[in-house]
């Protein structure tokens, strides 16, 4: 398998994991969900992105930032 190919797997099953692992913490937690997504937000610095709970600005929850 080429690099290029290996280094997109990799990535995808990350990206794979880190979804159902959030997806759990919601479901299970819902008050560390929020306090996961306030960590992401002020402590991950990546230039051009920006974290922010979609599910929140679809359902306007009350929860403050």
């Amino acid at each position: 398998m080429s690099e290029g190919k290996d280094d997109y797997l990799l990535t995808r099953a990350v990206a794979e994991f880190g979804l159902k692992f959030a997806e759990y913490v919601n479901e299970m937690n819902p008050d560390l969900w929020r306090r996961a997504i306030d960590y992401a937000k002020h402590y991950t610095k990546v230039d051009g992105i920006e974290f922010r709970d979609v599910k929140k600005e679809k359902s306007n929850d009350t929860y403050e930032d």
